[in-house]
């Protein structure tokens, strides 16, 4: 089995990484949206990540390097701090009130 990556096949056709950005750009601006365009999103976020994760574990221990890749990939994964609360902590978001609308029903009930 021919395993053909998007790197390699942008390359056999003389096109550099670099240009991933422009060629997302054109797809997203298509009539359709097609995978090309979700492979071009995720070549992007990976290679940013990729980045990232080399800054990040430059002054890492060697013997806390196990720890630190698995925050940083739950991190990556999960959206650590897209669920953040305004006090800093890591609680649950706030509810949507639903529960509030039930005990006005057994208020009302009794």
């Amino acid at each position: 089995a021919v395993v053909s990556t998007q790197s390699t096949g942008m390359h056999e056709r003389g096109i550099n990484m670099r240009y991933l950005g422009s060629i997302a750009k054109a797809l997203e601006e298509s009539a359709e949206k097609n995978h090309n365009y979700a492979i071009c999103l995720s070549a992007m976020v990976v290679r940013g990540a990729k980045q990232a994760f080399k800054q990040y574990i430059i002054d890492i221990p060697g013997q806390q390097l196990a720890g630190a890749t698995a925050h940083f990939l739950n991190c990556l994964v999960n959206g650590h701090d897209r669920h953040k609360s305004t006090s800093g902590d890591n609680s649950p978001p706030a509810s949507t009130g639903a529960s509030k609308k039930k005990k006005k029903k057994k208020k009302k009930k009794k």
